[in-house]
């Protein structure tokens, strides 16, 4: 009758752990929310003005490039 006893008391803990286990879960969910909103704070407008930045350096060699094929144009006297 004693180890029947026992093995009750075991089936109640195990049900204990169940209910402890599904409230972490919930407080998960709220935490997931507060790190979306610092990702939208991250993003901002900074990474925009890098990628303008880069297109105007790749304008600026195109320039230099084709003010050296209008001077081999010329000295060759003009097709």
């Amino acid at each position: 009758m004693g180890e029947e006893e026992k093995y009750s008391n075991w089936k109640k803990k195990k049900k204990k752990k169940k209910k402890k286990k599904k409230k972490k879960k919930k407080k998960k969910k709220k935490k997931k929310k507060k790190k979306k909103k610092k990702k939208k704070k991250k993003k901002k407008k900074k990474k925009k003005k890098k990628k303008k930045k880069k297109k105007k350096k790749k304008k600026k060699k195109k320039k230099k490039k084709k003010k050296k094929k209008k001077k081999k144009g010329a000295g060759a006297g003009g097709n």
